[in-house]
């Protein structure tokens, strides 16, 4: 089920009040492949929200410590510089992932305002990315 304030779509296949047609197992597909993108568009939301502020400041840290790590190559012992390695790693990874989910929700926005989008379901796609973004990031779904 979709929830988004006041916008609420059943995609419950075990409706027990759903008249069988034969093409509800492809309203039923449609309506899966909505649902999907629309968790995958909080996740990113959410992922965003939280580091996407922090990107440059990461990507100026990556570069700071890179010049310490290699400008002092001979001055530091092999446990700073597998910590200040480690430390790299993390900060390009989180930025990696960012980039990521920031593609996400590009790719999602534009599915929500395909036609494609319309053919699957009879939700107002522009409505629906409208409610998504306003939600608060608090009703999103956590990230690791």
């Amino acid at each position: 089920m979709i929830k988004t304030k006041d916008l609420v779509v059943s995609m419950d296949w075990r409706d027990r009040n759903a008249q069988s047609t034969p093409a509800m197992p492809y309203q039923l597909l449609g309506n899966a492949i909505v649902e999907q993108a629309v968790r995958d568009y909080r996740q990113a939301l959410a992922v965003v929200n939280q580091y996407g502020s922090l990107v440059d400041k990461y990507k100026e840290m990556v570069e700071a410590l890179e010049l310490h790590l290699f400008s002092n190559r001979t001055e530091l012992d092999d446990d700073i510089r597998g910590k200040i390695k480690r430390r790299i790693s993390w900060l390009k990874s989180v930025t990696t992932n960012v980039y990521q989910h920031q593609k996400i929700l590009i790719e999602c926005e534009e599915f929500f305002l395909s036609d494609w989008f319309a053919t699957l379901t009879k939700i107002d796609g522009s409505r629906l990315l409208e409610r998504l973004r306003k939600d608060k990031p608090a009703q999103q779904e956590p990230v690791a």
